[in-house]
């Protein structure tokens, strides 16, 4: 099956994950890359896990690996400690690629789950999904689509987000977040290259409600 992922076109084979850190350090593998996704580049993922060495612990956290792709960022977290991540990606064949991958790494099931469907609704209906709150959060939505500003307002408008949780925002470095809603810290930030990476602490308000915006 794994193999039969790259039959079809638009896939490139050639495309490998390495794992940076962890028990699964070294590992690499073929990557399913259809067009228009922009799997997180090494070096940039790398940083990025250095730089979340001060920020937060990884071991035994929840993650959430929010416009997943091919998993690089949540994998990553699990090789390097936390106990369960949730994989959200509305395209279908990449988390069946993705069950795939796990499968390959011996991963037991019950230290993740893949949704497939749209970040937005999935994040309406966190609750009623009985998904785990996270401590840490990774998105990584298309670059120049300007939903970085969206998710921060539907994750503020959220009643389920921990106080004290961790977002980790992967950008274009031509985009920027305008408004940030009440409750969100603007902890640091870093460009590679194309990518702006931002970190971002939830630290809670009372003036944030449970209503997304607009039509889901």
């Amino acid at each position: 099956m794994y193999r039969g992922m790259f039959a079809t076109g638009g896939i490139h084979p050639e495309a490998l994950m390495r794992i940076t850190g962890g028990i699964w350090r070294g590992r690499r593998f073929p990557i399913v890359v259809p067009a228009g996704v922009r799997p997180t580049m090494d070096r940039v993922r790398k940083a990025l896990f250095d730089r979340l060495q001060g920020m937060i612990a990884l071991q035994g956290i929840i993650v959430a690996d929010l416009f997943a792709g091919t998993g690089t960022l949540g994998i990553e977290a699990l090789s390097r400690g936390a106990t369960y991540c949730i994989f959200v990606e509305r395209n279908r064949r990449l988390t069946e690629f993705l069950h795939c991958v796990l499968s390959l790494l011996t991963l037991n099931p019950r230290h993740y789950r893949i949704i497939t469907g749209d970040v937005f609704r999935v994040l309406r209906y966190w609750e009623e999904l009985d998904l785990p709150r996270p401590h840490l959060l990774f998105a990584d939505p298309p670059y120049q689509s300007l939903l970085g500003n969206r998710l921060l307002r539907a994750l503020a408008e959220s009643h389920w987000l921990r106080p004290g949780a961790l977002l980790c925002l992967e950008l274009s470095r031509w985009e920027t977040v305008a408004h940030a809603p009440a409750g969100w810290q603007l902890h640091s930030e870093r460009l590679f290259g194309e990518t702006r990476l931002q970190w971002w602490y939830w630290h809670g308000t009372d003036n944030a409600t449970s209503t997304l915006p607009g039509d889901l």
